[in-house]
């Protein structure tokens, strides 16, 4: 560890040390949760990780069996970083009902070593290719155990975690199911568009009718922040009621009713999902 600063994959550059992820020189945007994955895939190139060696290593203290969103999650988010996806998959494979892999070639990053004014400021020689590759390795398995550990920054790039979740909206009136699911879907395209680290529809959408409380939803998911919101028709007008909570106090940061005419709910849908996530943006940190 000490002659390492992190590891490397096609564009990208990792400062385990600072918590810091980087393409071709510039700072990427990534949280506590989906950096320590990376490093734990990382760490084995090549190799299945399964669901629960992960768990092991993310979440070692944890009892609770519901981990499953908030990997799949955190997952979302560390694709999302690096321009990745699950149907063609650069980085980060998935192993249908059993784990993960991590396709890209890695390899170590020296960390710099102040120059002997002995000896001058000449770098010292590489060393050869096979020894370089399995120094590699074993310097990205240290960074991993470092991570199962706490060791890596607990706020990566200085920074309270900002994901958002919109949770799946609720029709009270029993005659609105096709417009919630258009609010829902509608939300979470516009606050991605707007730079915002957001769930996507699929993990969310298993939340529908779960019973579950904020916090327990906040945190299987990995986010600060939830967007619950309902859809009750009337005689004249559909009113939509939406709602900013903060994850871990439960507690409203934002709230609003919403009201349109029943005879054009795409319209409605548009002007309902535009105007909720301009309200979370300005309000939630990007």
């Amino acid at each position: 560890m000490s002659g390492t600063s992190g590891f490397r994959f096609g564009d990208f550059e990792v400062d385990v040390a600072d918590g810091v992820l980087r393409r071709r020189g510039y700072r990427v945007r990534l949280q506590e949760l989906p950096f320590r994955l990376l490093v734990a895939l990382a760490a084995r190139p090549g190799e299945l990780v399964t669901r629960e060696e992960l768990r092991k290593i993310l979440w070692p203290t944890e009892t609770y069996g519901d981990f499953a969103h908030r990997l799949g999650g955190a997952l979302n988010r560390l694709r999302e970083a690096l321009g990745d996806s699950a149907e063609h998959p650069r980085v980060i494979e998935t192993v249908p009902r059993r784990g993960y892999r991590f396709c890209a070639r890695v390899s170590s990053v020296p960390a710099a070593a102040a120059p002997d004014p002995l000896l001058g400021n000449d770098p010292p020689p590489a060393p050869a290719p096979g020894r370089r590759l399995r120094v590699a390795s074993a310097i990205v398995l240290a960074l991993a155990v470092s991570a199962a550990a706490g060791r890596v920054p607990t706020s990566v790039e200085g920074e309270e975690p900002t994901g958002i979740a919109v949770l799946p909206f609720m029709d009270l009136s029993g005659a609105d199911a096709a417009l919630c699911d258009g609010l829902t879907e509608d939300a979470i395209t516009i606050l991605a568009r707007g730079g915002a680290s957001v769930i996507g529809r699929t993990s969310v959408m298993a939340y529908r009718a779960s019973g579950k409380r904020v916090d327990e939803i906040g945190r299987e998911l990995g986010v600060s922040y939830l967007v619950e919101g309902s859809v009750r028709r009337g005689a004249s007008t559909v009113r939509v009621t939406v709602r900013l909570l903060d994850a871990r106090t439960q507690a409203p940061v934002w709230s609003a009713s919403l009201d349109g005419a029943p005879a054009d709910p795409l319209a409605l849908q548009s002007r309902v999902a535009r105007e909720v996530a301009e309200a979370v943006l300005a309000r939630v940190a990007r």
